[in-house]
Formats: structure tokens, sequence, C-alpha cells
């Protein structure tokens, strides 16, 4: 679901790691707008939530066999240099995807809840249980009962595992 956790308001834009070639690799591939993680010096999607505590942020452009998704078409892929890889950013409010029965109420604490959110294998779902916090959710109070898009801002818990908005 490329896109489908867009910024909706730059607050603090902040990364921890500005240029991320170093940490692709071949079987890299995300989406702009899914949330990162680093697992063993590569950065990936999230699997469960626990890996919350090496969340980086959210990925403000797509990665697709270790190397940035190009607007421009060529026939011959090696015309172009590879450009810097920006990194996940955090500190800003992002739509992300609510955990459909989970009841959101202004400020309240979000998790990370890959996969258990509709389209099945959302990689920016979010729910208001777990144990890793990576933000707070900042939309009026109402309860998920399908698809929803929802406001929160999305901090990082790297390194060290504590929450940095």
């Amino acid at each position: 679901m490329a896109g489908s956790n867009n910024k909706t308001r730059k607050v603090s834009t902040n990364t921890v790691i500005a240029d991320v070639q170093a940490l692709l690799t071949p079987s890299t591939n995300y989406n702009e707008g899914d949330f990162i993680i680093i697992s063993s010096n590569v950065l990936a999607t999230p699997a469960s939530e626990t890996d919350g505590a090496t969340l980086l942020g959210v990925a403000p452009t797509t990665v697709v066999n270790g190397k940035p998704a190009s607007a421009i078409v060529t026939d011959v892929d090696a015309s172009q240099g590879i450009p810097a890889t920006p990194g996940p950013e955090f500190g800003d409010e992002f739509l992300c995807t609510a955990k459909s029965g989970d009841a959101f109420t202004p400020g309240c604490a979000i998790y990370l809840a890959p996969g258990t959110t509709s389209p099945a294998g959302s990689k920016n779902g979010v729910s208001v249980s777990g144990t890793k916090i990576i933000g707070v959710y900042t939309g009026p109070s109402f309860t998920a009962t399908g698809v929803e898009q929802i406001v929160c801002k999305i901090g990082s818990r790297y390194p060290g595992d504590t929450l940095k908005l």
C-alpha cells in the first residue's frame, strides 16, 4: 500500500540515520509510508509488535531490491547513478491504519500492529495495546470498525529502546 502512511503535518521532522544506503541489501523492499525498523544492521518492515523496540520511523521513499524506486524510466537502468536514500522520519504526524475494534482517544499511546489490520499485511497498522509505544493518537475519540486511516504522531525507539518524539 504505497503512500498509505503519508505525512499529514510537519511538527518536528527528524531522522536517526540521514542516508540509509549502507543499511540496504538486494532483498530490502518497502514502500513510502511503511514503518521501518533496524534488524541486524539492515532496514526492514516490522513483523511483530515487539519490533517497535528498534523502530526508526516512517519511510519517506519506496525502496525496491535495495535501491530507491526511480521516477525516471529508461531503457538502460545503469544510466542513473544511485542517489542518497533518505532515512525513516519521525516527529511528525502521519496517516496510519487503525486496528479494527480498538477505541482511540486523543493523546492515547499507540503501538505497532503489523499485519493485524486490513488489508492483510499492512505495514503501517497501529493499536492501542502493546508493549512498545511508538507514538500518540492525535485525532478525536472513536472506535475503529474497519479499515480506517487515523492521524498519529510517530516517534523513534532507536537507539536504546526509548521513545523519542
